[in-house]
């Protein structure tokens, strides 16, 4: 998990990444279609924007967030699937 703050205020997690979509769990829902900023804190933070998807109330006062983001860099997609992923990646797979 990493940790994240949306659209500025919301803090919460970053679950998974896949299929060009971002898994976080939060405690405030957004609208499906809202626009939102992304600030992941791994190392180094990355800044993303991006749209929710799906909306789903996991727990009272949790819920969890599809996200797709738009402004996505191929570096940016690297670290993310790194560090939300449990597959190994690829330089993990082709020095076996």
């Amino acid at each position: 998990m990493i940790k994240v703050i949306v659209s500025g205020n919301t803090v919460g997690s970053a679950l998974e990444f896949a299929a060009g979509s971002l898994r976080i769990e939060l405690p405030r829902a957004f609208a499906p279609g809202a626009p939102v900023t992304l600030a992941l804190g791994s190392d180094p933070e990355i800044m993303l924007e991006g749209r929710v998807i799906d909306v789903s109330r996991i727990t009272a006062g949790t819920y969890a967030l599809c996200v797709r983001p738009v402004n996505l860099r191929r570096e940016q997609r690297q670290i993310l699937m790194e560090a939300l992923s449990s597959a190994p990646s690829t330089n993990e797979r082709t020095s076996s």
